[in-house]
């Protein structure tokens, strides 16, 4: 009898770490590759917001000044705008990775309203898997850096390299000293030993169901930081300077069109960004596209009015970024594209026809594209 109640005691606290073990991988799941985190490509984004940016943290991104909507970006368990990645590909599966910044992660539009969820879409086909491998307000070499890290991992057929206008000037792209060696989830480990594991490494791991969504944009001036408005904001009217006050308009907005008009003339510096994505694509059996995606201000001047409401320098009527010489950045890829045997996608002049038929793809005041913007890349 003595033993046969050890034995209900020893199958009791077999069956409670059981259960407590299924509730925690059920409560907190976890990817497959433990070190792969998008934090570690976009460390900025630490400094610029003062917050904890765990990977798996819902965002949402709020332009007041062109509509009441948020635009929630759900982000995967990598810390990607996108349903979870599988390092294993389906039989007879093509696999794209895009990859790019805030016009890729598909800001301003919904979950669905993408590029890569465009393009998935529009082929029709369960065949394809397209990766948003966007990342907001990052450049060349965080693209770079995310092109050997995956590619090695996920085995693309085809990677597109989305190129904004504000891509390009004159930083000189950092070539990836190494790629990422995967580490994957010993299935054997008890879950809360893994989870202890990771909030030591990356913060706190959420719980699968209460990831309440934070703003891209703290509120101007910053609560612990009096001094954080620019003292330009003055300047602007009352109703742009009260949306950056409150939170709900992206600062970085105000004199972006003098940034542009500096910066478009000239040839970018592009180092050996483009050698570096033909040699290591090569070295995996991936077709690299690289496609430029102009500012809204190099195909139409409808926005220009709404560029002078967010300028706080003098701007005369008189200026277009239509003409030739604001179209170097594409003249610069073409040729060195050419001499790699990359394909170049340049969308300068289908969006141009667009915006001339009366369809407008970009917002006014926030310079992303509406949805159907995005679906007209994607087409």
């Amino acid at each position: 009898m003595h033993m046969d109640r050890w034995i209900k005691i020893s199958f009791y606290f077999i069956a409670i770490a059981v259960v407590q073990e299924l509730l925690f991988r059920i409560c907190f799941p976890l990817p497959e590759i433990e070190n792969l985190n998008r934090i570690d490509l976009d460390v900025n984004v630490l400094q610029e917001t003062h917050r904890i940016y765990q990977r798996d943290q819902d965002w949402y991104w709020q332009s007041s000044l062109d509509t009441e909507a948020r635009f929630v970006h759900r982000m995967n368990r990598y810390g990607f705008r996108d349903q979870e990645w599988c390092v294993t590909k389906p039989p007879d599966v093509r696999r794209i990775l895009m990859i790019g910044d805030s016009f890729v992660e598909g800001v301003m539009s919904s979950q669905d309203q993408t590029i890569p969820a465009y393009l998935h879409q529009l082929s029709g086909s369960d065949q394809l898997e397209v990766f948003n491998c966007g990342l907001t307000g990052r450049g060349l070499s965080e693209y770079l850096q995310v092109f050997a890290d995956l590619i090695p991992i996920y085995r693309p057929e085809m990677v597109w390299v989305c190129l904004y206008a504000n891509d390009l000037g004159t930083s000189m792209p950092l070539i990836p000293e190494h790629y990422l060696q995967p580490d994957y989830f010993n299935p054997f480990v008890p879950r809360i030993w893994e989870l202890i594991q990771q909030a030591r490494t990356y913060g706190p791991v959420h719980f699968r169901w209460f990831n309440a969504p934070l703003s891209f944009f703290d509120q101007v001036p910053d609560q612990d930081d009096p001094h954080s408005a620019p003292a330009s904001i003055g300047q602007l009217s009352s109703g742009i300077a009260d949306a950056v006050h409150a939170g709900t308009f992206n600062p970085f907005r105000i004199n972006a069109f003098s940034k542009e008009l500096k910066a478009l003339p000239s040839e970018p510096e592009l180092g050996e960004f483009l050698p570096f994505l033909k040699f290591f694509g090569d070295k995996f059996g991936t077709k690299v596209v690289i496609v430029y995606l102009p500012s809204r201000n190099q195909i139409t001047r409808y926005y220009y009015p709404y560029e002078r409401a967010l300028s706080t320098e003098d701007l005369p009527d008189s200026l277009d970024l239509t003409t030739n010489a604001y179209q170097i950045h594409q003249q610069v890829l073409l040729k060195q594209c050419n001499e790699l045997g990359i394909k170049f996608l340049d969308l300068t002049m289908p969006l141009r026809s667009k915006e001339e038929e009366g369809v407008h793809l970009y917002w006014n005041y926030d310079e992303h594209m509406r949805s159907v913007g995005y679906r007209t890349v994607a087409g």
